[in-house]
């Protein structure tokens, strides 16, 4: 496997009429090293779906957004306008566009990682991503009702806020975490059925969950991963699945769950 380096990216979101409160992804920017590139790599990705924008707000000027892009990218790719650039995002779009703050990715190289990215936040929705969704509501519902068997559901925490221990405004949620001595444990369900992008985000967040709980609350991180049973292995899945465990996160069958709840059971009972 293709040494990881490690990345930063920040989304930008397209507010339209800010009096509504909503927005939608526009753009997607990563900044790394690049082999033999002065300056490392910094480079930004617009959506090209217009039709979703136009949905979004009739009034849009994709022309100034054009525009808008270009600066960006321009002032990305100069080094030293570059610092400048991410302080004064904020201010300089708030009203029509909002940027948010750099997060942690890792990758192959920036100009994958910014393919991926584009894909997973800029694409519109396919049939198959709806299934995906769909497949991880059902590992979803099967841990539900396993936890809820073995009597422990209502001693643990659910969808579990991110934004507290990484940024605000993250909006990573969690499915299930409880305390255990001086750690706290995540469960969270992870569907491959269409892709293995969610499992390779979740890799790359969960270093920056980890150090966040450790400085915060001084505890340590621990994360299992329920994921579809029978997975077809492939190069690519097999990759996805490496990056996990390598981020420090057990990743385990969706089948497991009725041994994973009882342990958790008995491991509750004997901290109280």
């Amino acid at each position: 496997m293709a040494a990881l380096q490690q990345l930063e990216f920040f989304l930008l979101r397209y507010a339209g009429d800010i009096t509504k409160g909503e927005s939608i992804n526009l753009g997607v920017a990563v900044i790394g090293p690049e082999h033999g590139q002065a300056g490392g790599f910094a480079d930004v990705r617009f959506t090209r779906n217009l039709r979703r924008l136009h949905c979004f707000d009739p009034l849009v000027d994709t022309d100034e957004l054009a525009a808008l892009e270009r600066e960006i990218q321009r002032d990305l790719q100069d080094p030293q306008k570059r610092a400048e650039l991410l302080k004064r995002m904020n201010d300089a779009w708030s009203n029509l566009v909002q940027f948010q703050p750099l997060q942690g990715s890792l990758g192959e190289s920036p100009a994958k990682e910014l393919e991926r990215l584009s894909s997973m936040y800029l694409e519109t929705p396919t049939i198959g991503e709806r299934r995906e969704r769909s497949g991880r509501q059902r590992i979803l519902a099967y841990m539900t009702d396993e936890l809820e068997t073995a009597g422990v559901l209502p001693l643990l925490l659910r969808n579990i806020s991110m934004a507290e221990y990484t940024r605000p405004g993250d909006p990573l949620k969690l499915d299930f975490g409880y305390a255990s001595g001086q750690s706290f444990k995540f469960l969270q369900a992870v569907s491959f059925a269409q892709r293995t992008e969610p499992g390779m985000l979740l890799a790359s967040r969960f270093p920056q969950i980890a150090a966040g709980l450790k400085e915060k609350k001084g505890v340590t991180a621990w994360m299992t991963a329920l994921v579809d049973d029978d997975l077809p292995r492939s190069d690519e899945m097999n990759f996805a699945l490496e990056m996990m465990q390598e981020s420090g996160i057990v990743v385990a069958p969706a089948a497991k769950m009725p041994e994973i709840a009882e342990a958790i059971r008995v491991e509750l009972r004997a901290s109280h």
